[in-house]
């Protein structure tokens, strides 16, 4: 846990880029590909934590950053 005044440095992720096609840009994760699956996860089970509890506010803060249809990303979830 971070107390007050203290930092964390998460660390990077490298992202390779293709040239946009019809609006859509594809993304390739060169490196930080753990960490971004951590994120993932950690980001669904606190959204299953919060479905729960009944808080439909967090729910829905969560929901969008690992939905497909959001963002067009080919998540699991």
């Amino acid at each position: 846990m971070l107390l007050p005044g203290e930092g964390h440095l998460f660390g990077i992720l490298i992202l390779h880029t293709e040239a946009h096609h019809g609006g859509v840009n594809t993304v390739d994760v060169v490196d930080g590909q753990q960490r971004l699956t951590t994120i993932i996860i950690l980001l669904k089970v606190l959204k299953d934590a919060f479905k729960l509890e009944k808080d439909e506010y967090n729910v829905s803060a969560i929901l969008p950053l690992i939905t497909p249809e959001t963002h067009g990303f080919p998540f699991f979830f």
